[in-house]
């Protein structure tokens, strides 16, 4: 509870980035807002859909739950005509590693008392995030369209927390738009008679093989003067032009890659990452596909390299817990720098990074899997 109380108090400090925009096909995922509720779909057209907003947190600040938890709601739904939607209840919003509950799930009506609707079954997880029993999802989604907010109860029946739905039905058209799905049987809200067979199929993710880390090493005198030459051309606030620290990894194939101190960006330490093919340090532009933006130069706020995987990770914490943002991350592939996924949160309200909003993925060459979140 002290927790929930120290973020509540900061959340008036909130960060709005900026509406996005709709297009049918993938052009520029990024997070929408409906009242309570925000969105995103990602560059496979997987959408994801949670009950936070900047809305939604400035109208809570300073409110006071008393002893009721505040769980989120989650609802994920693949593309193709023949991915359901997924609902989920997410008990980390507040905590690393909740508690284990049995809880049950229903729809919250206004009224004198505690007054909800039948039980919707959760299969609980060690982490924190519920899901609902497949077999109760439209049966939810449904019902949830009478009111604004929906509850979890536990097993004695007492409850347990309170979740918004106020912006939930618009959050769920935008994802049939984007899908594919509006007026098809498929849809969740804008049903029609289209076939399944006319929804928008998945788009296949983008291929990346990181080259990793092998060594680091020692810079010469030769590379540090080129290095500063090419900083001082880039870097901004906070960068000494006296003073440099680099540190070199050296790839499994060859190529250097140097990380150069470059002051600060907004008001994090900011590092510039260069590459050196075997003819010198030199900049290579980082792709930001996840915008639909023109590349930018390798200068990036709070941002460090895994030698294991090959992959930079750079983030931009708002908020005074650092739980809103974003988070990106890029690789070299060996000719030049490829955008690996991107992360974005908007309303800070303690929500662990790992949960944002992906709004970008790819596959890892390297290993089996369904991409990176």
């Amino acid at each position: 509870m002290a927790r929930r109380a120290q973020i509540l108090g900061a959340l008036a400090a909130l960060a709005l980035l900026g509406p996005g925009g709709r297009a049918q096909d993938w052009t520029a995922p990024e997070v929408r807002e409906h009242d309570d509720w925000s969105v995103a779909c990602d560059n496979s057209r997987t959408c994801e859909a949670i009950s936070v907003s900047p809305e939604y947190a400035a109208r809570i600040a300073g409110a006071d739950a008393g002893d009721l938890a505040m769980p989120m709601l989650r609802v994920v739904r693949a593309p193709g005509p023949g991915a359901k939607p997924r609902i989920f209840v997410d008990r980390r919003i507040w905590d690393a590693v909740p508690e284990r509950r049995a809880l049950t799930l229903h729809v919250y009506y206004d009224g004198e008392g505690d007054r909800t609707g039948p039980a919707y079954r959760l299969i609980g997880s060690a982490d924190g995030l519920d899901e609902v029993d497949p077999r109760d999802v439209p049966a939810f989604l449904a019902e949830s369209a009478r009111t604004s907010q929906a509850a979890t109860r536990n097993r004695d029946g007492s409850m347990h927390g309170l979740i918004t739905t106020r912006g939930m039905i618009a959050a769920l058209r935008y994802v049939d738009e984007v899908q594919g799905r509006r007026d098809n049987v498929t849809a969740i809200y804008a049903r029609g008679a289209s076939p399944a067979s006319s929804v928008f199929p998945a788009r296949p993710l983008p291929v990346v093989a990181p080259i990793p880390g092998v060594a680091g090493g020692r810079e010469s005198t030769a590379e540090v003067s080129a290095l500063r030459d090419l900083r001082d051309r880039i870097c901004g606030v906070g960068a000494e032009p006296g003073s440099i620290t680099v540190k070199r990894h050296m790839l499994a194939n060859g190529h250097r890659l140097w990380a150069v101190n470059c002051g600060t960006m907004n008001g994090f330490p900011a590092t510039l990452w260069l590459i050196d093919t075997g003819t010198g340090p030199e900049i290579r532009k980082l792709p930001r596909p996840e915008q639909g933006r023109p590349a930018i130069d390798p200068y990036l706020p709070d941002s460090s390299f895994d030698a294991r995987t090959g992959i930079i990770t750079a983030r931009y914490a708002d908020g005074r817990f650092g739980d809103c943002g974003w988070e990106r991350k890029w690789a070299w592939n060996g000719s030049r720098f490829e955008m690996i996924s991107a992360r974005e949160m908007r309303a800070c309200l303690g929500i662990l990074t790992d949960r944002w909003l992906v709004t970008y993925r790819t596959r890892d060459a390297n290993r089996k899997g369904d991409g990176r979140r």
